[in-house]
Order: C-alpha cells, then structure tokens, then sequence
C-alpha cells in the first residue's frame, strides 16, 4: 500500500492496549499498521454485514408484494423474525 493520508484519532485506554499488545506479540509491526489493518478488516466485516441486510430486505419487500413470505422459516430464525416484529 503506497503513503496514506494521517488521521488523527482518539482511542480509549483500553483499546490503545489492545493494538499495543498485538504490536508487541508481533502480529503487526507498529501501531499504524495495527490500527489500519484493524479498520480494513472492521470495514469489511460491515460491508458484509450490510449486503446480508441488503438481500433481507429485499426478502421482505418480496413478502409484501407477494403477500406471504418468499421462503419458509422454521426454528430459531423464524422465533428470532417473530421476536422483531417482521414475521
């Protein structure tokens, strides 16, 4: 990865710890690298996190137009929806 841009940022105690605590184990080599890989692997995790809300939505939007549920749900997931108020 060529120079990025600096952002100054603000960790609690605790979290500076944490990344300190990998720097020191050797899993990164300072605490910007650290904090940089930490962000990227945060950041794709969400962006995952968004597509499985993405596809549910569309799973609802489906039930709405179709006026039933496009697929059937049984167990833990359907007590889960059921929970929530979107089954």
């Amino acid at each position: 990865m060529g120079r990025g841009r600096v952002v100054p940022v603000r960790l609690d105690p605790e979290l500076l710890e944490e990344v300190d605590a990998l720097v020191r184990a050797g899993v990164y080599a300072s605490r910007s690298e650290a904090i940089r890989a930490l962000v990227e692997a945060g950041l794709e995790k969400l962006g995952r996190a968004r597509l499985i809300a993405e596809a549910v939505e569309k799973l609802f939007e489906l039930e709405r137009r179709e006026g039933k549920p496009p697929i059937e749900l049984r167990g833990g997931l359907q007590q889960l929806l059921e929970e929530r108020g979107r089954y």
